[in-house]
């Protein structure tokens, strides 16, 4: 039993490995998009998930491991503007 778990898990292991691969392959970014935009969507995503106002999540975004990601992300449309 524990035996065809662990093939299982090797098989889609190898799935996924191989999916990850195809992907690097491709265009890693369309050539239509600018950074400006990319950093845009980003501002965006991050004041958004802020004006939920989750308590959980907003302790998530500003805990020791991802404040500096946060605060960045939210100050890069001062520098865009």
């Amino acid at each position: 039993m524990l035996e065809n778990e662990e093939r299982k898990l090797e098989e889609r292991k190898s799935e996924i490995t191989k999916q990850t691969k195809e992907t690097e392959n491709k265009d890693p970014e369309p050539k239509n998009i600018s950074q400006f935009e990319h950093l845009s969507i980003i501002f965006t995503i991050f004041k958004n998930i802020l004006y939920l106002a989750d308590q959980n999540l907003l302790e998530l975004l500003i805990s020791d491991d991802l404040y500096m990601i946060t605060f960045g992300a939210l100050e890069c449309i001062i520098i865009l503007n």
